[in-house]
């Protein structure tokens, strides 16, 4: 551990620099550490990614290339396993870290296996409300739930971003209240700057979109947690009654391919775009008039915490996390899950009428500013951080 207890290093550690709302967090975490001049680094187990250009200039970066071999075949398991602990207690050591936050569950488990060797005090954070709906099932699942019990009692703490989360890990686990051990860190964004007209125009124009058109953003992981083909289904009633309305879904996934073919069947090529991950996504809210997130099953959403405060409006599926920031017909609308009409209509309701959308887009804001901020966040952290290490 570290030398220093006035300088002591904290990693957020990940799986590498995709465009996801956990990674989004991590660097946003290590860019407000590194600001506040304290030393700050994110270690990826494999490779980067698109991230990695949001970095701030005084975060380190390190790339672990640690692989993680399954567990079925035992001996491969636990040789990746002392490989891997190795390589990570060197890197801690060299740069003097006493905290290392994980996020998702492969980072999890390393941050873990660190805890119980005494190498680092670690915080794995859970960023969802099913967590072990992740393709673990049978003997994977039951060590998957013997881990974040272990968490629990081997790590500094396990932090979850919502209290939702929270409760949702007791519930799953079967454990009576872990008290601090379990810790709600409320996600949490900043209210970016507001952009041009000019540069609103041209963010739509690089999408074929002129600065009248009505825009409806999707945003994330195209896959079965965030029901993108509901949304679809919906941009074809929408499209009946607002002719101008257009569909942006930014992300990438494994339904990909699924979505493309529903869009084709439903003639919307014209309407529905794919354009893969949206690297200027927040010019990209702020450029549009309206988000949408149909998802199955949330966290705490960072996506739609960004969109908000973007100034968006938001229609959301009436789920666990996203009824914790969409108050209907306040600052957004909700709508029952899987249900597309009640989606296209209240995605119409909006888009026809101007001025309650930016009733709602004031309203959204403020909704982040009070009781989503980043700063409120990133200072919780440090509290944590400093009072389990006793390195404050």
């Amino acid at each position: 551990m570290t030398d220093n207890n006035n300088n002591f290093g904290v990693v957020q550690l990940v799986d590498n620099l995709s465009v996801g709302g956990a990674e989004q967090l991590a660097v946003q975490i290590a860019n407000g550490l590194a600001k506040a001049g304290k030393p700050a680094f994110i270690y990826v187990l494999r490779d980067t990614g698109p991230l990695v250009d949001r970095l701030d200039p005084d975060v380190t970066l390190r790339v672990m290339d640690i692989h993680r071999r399954q567990i079925n075949n035992p001996f491969k398991f636990v040789v990746s396993l002392i490989a891997g602990h190795r390589k990570f207690s060197r890197q801690i050591k060299a740069d003097n870290v006493a905290v290392v936050q994980s996020h998702l569950t492969h980072a999890n488990f390393w941050n873990l296996l660190l805890s119980i060797t005494g190498v680092t005090i670690g915080f794995p954070t859970i960023h969802n409300n099913q967590e072990f709906q992740y393709g673990s099932s049978g003997i994977k699942g039951h060590l998957a739930k013997i881990a974040y019990k272990l968490m629990l009692s081997k790590c500094g703490g396990v932090i979850a971003c919502s209290d939702e989360v929270r409760s949702s890990l007791i519930k799953e686990l079967g454990v009576n209240d872990p008290g601090e051990k379990l810790i709600t860190v409320t996600n949490g964004v900043d209210i970016p700057e507001k952009i041009s007209e000019q540069l609103r125009n041209k963010v739509r124009a690089g999408f074929s979109l002129t600065p009248e058109t009505l825009v409806v953003l999707g945003a994330g992981r195209l896959t079965f947690q965030k029901n993108f083909s509901v949304l679809v289904d919906a941009a074809k009633i929408v499209k009946e009654k607002v002719p101008d309305v257009k569909f942006v879904i930014g992300g990438e996934g494994e339904l990909r391919a699924d979505l493309e073919t529903q869009v084709a069947r439903l003639n919307l090529e014209g309407t529905v775009f794919l354009p893969g991950n949206i690297m200027n996504l927040s010019e990209m809210m702020q450029s549009a008039d309206l988000f949408a997130l149909p998802s199955k099953y949330e966290g705490l959403p960072l996506v739609l915490l960004e969109a908000m405060a973007s100034g968006l409006p938001a229609v959301g599926s009436s789920i666990k996390g996203t009824v914790d920031v969409i108050e209907s017909g306040k600052n957004g609308l909700l709508t029952d899950l899987d249900d597309v009409d009640g989606l296209a209509n209240a995605i119409t309701e909006l888009l026809t009428d101007k001025n309650r959308r930016m009733s709602m887009s004031v309203e959204a804001i403020e909704t982040i500013n009070s009781k989503f901020s980043f700063n409120s966040l990133l200072n919780k952290l440090e509290n944590i951080y400093g009072r389990v290490s006793g390195l404050a």
